[in-house]
This record gives structure tokens, C-alpha cells and sequence, in this order.
């Protein structure tokens, strides 16, 4: 399915990439382009059958060339947080090392990433934090108590497994397309 954000996202990747816009539209979703259009227009008809209009501001042709690259490449699948449990079953099928180092990461400066949890997630990652080191938990508990951390910071922070500095070996995607 299509982000219904796609048009913003196609916007700010041209943006981003330094390519002089006014804006970006998407014509249809099926791929049709209409030969009545007027021949200013700039549209790229993409795989996935969107027809998208770029409004170039003075753009050279180089640019234009990138930019519809850009347009044509960019994925713009709708994307849906994992839950949770699965992100965690993922996690646990890792090796003990690629483990450990999910775990460095997440005890990092005191915690650093935990810390950064927002609502749903930060209530429970601090009771699981607290409970693991004020309470009788063993030294696997603990190092389990970090992955199922690990697992909601990676709901929170998509990309946070996807081939991360720290090992990149690992690749858990915290989201997945809409169906």
C-alpha cells in the first residue's frame, strides 16, 4: 500500500537532495499518463504505477535527470510499527555475541536509548530496567530484561537494528507495510 504521505516524502527527498522544487503531486495510481498533459510538466510514471508531477524551479537538466530519479526510486510503502513480541522473538533468534552487542548498546550512557522511550514503551522499559537490577533477577534474566528493551526501542526507532554501527550483522526492521 502507498503512503498517503508519499507525496510530502517525494517533496522532502528532492529538497534534501538540493534539487530546486516548488512542489510535487501525485496525478493517479495507475499508472496512466495523459497525453493532454501540457509538455512542461515533469512527470515520472513509477513502477508501482503512481504518475507524479515535479514543479522544478530553474532546475538544470542534471538536476532534473536526479530528481526524477529520486521520484522514481523512493520508496514510499506504507509502513506500520512490528509488534513488539515479534521484534523480541527476532531478536532472541540472534547469536549470543550479536546479543551482547545489542546490549552494550542499549546500557550505553546510562541507559541512554531506554531513556529515550516515549509513551507506550518508557512505563513498562522502566519498570523491566528497575525491576532487573533492584530486584533478584538473575544474570540471564537481566541480559534478557536488555533485549526486551532492545525490542521496544526498535518498534520506536525503526531502523535502530536495521545493520547498526555497533554490529552490523544484525538486520531487524522495527516496522512493516501496511497490508
Amino acid at each position: 500500500m502507498i503512503d498517503p504521505q508519499a507525496a510530502a516524502l517525494f517533496d522532502q527527498a528532492l529538497r534534501d537532495a538540493g534539487i530546486p522544487i516548488f512542489g510535487v503531486a501525485i496525478m493517479n495510481d495507475t499508472g496512466f499518463v495523459d497525453p493532454t498533459w501540457p509538455p512542461e510538466w515533469e512527470v515520472v510514471a513509477r513502477r508501482d504505477n503512481l504518475v507524479v508531477r515535479i514543479d522544478y524551479n530553474n532546475a538544470s537538466a542534471a538536476q532534473i535527470t536526479q530528481g526524477n530519479s529520486i521520484v522514481f526510486n523512493l520508496d514510499v510503502t506504507w509502513m506500520q510499527p512490528r509488534n513488539v513480541w515479534t521484534i523480541y522473538d527476532d531478536i532472541k533468534a540472534l547469536t549470543s555475541a550479536q546479543q551482547a552487542n545489542i546490549n552494550t548498546d542499549i546500557m550505553a550512557n546510562n541507559y541512554a536509548r531506554a531513556r529515550a522511550l516515549r509513551p507506550p514503551q518508557d512505563g513498562p522499559a522502566l519498570s523491566l530496567q528497575w525491576g532487573s537490577v533492584l530486584g533478584t533477577a538473575t544474570a540471564p534474566e537481566r541480559r534478557d530484561t536488555l533485549l526486551r528493551i532492545a525490542a521496544m526501542v526498535c518498534q520506536q526507532e525503526p531502523t535502530y537494528l536495521e545493520h547498526p554501527a555497533f554490529d552490523s550483522s544484525i538486520n531487524i526492521s522495527g516496522d512493516e507495510p501496511v497490508p
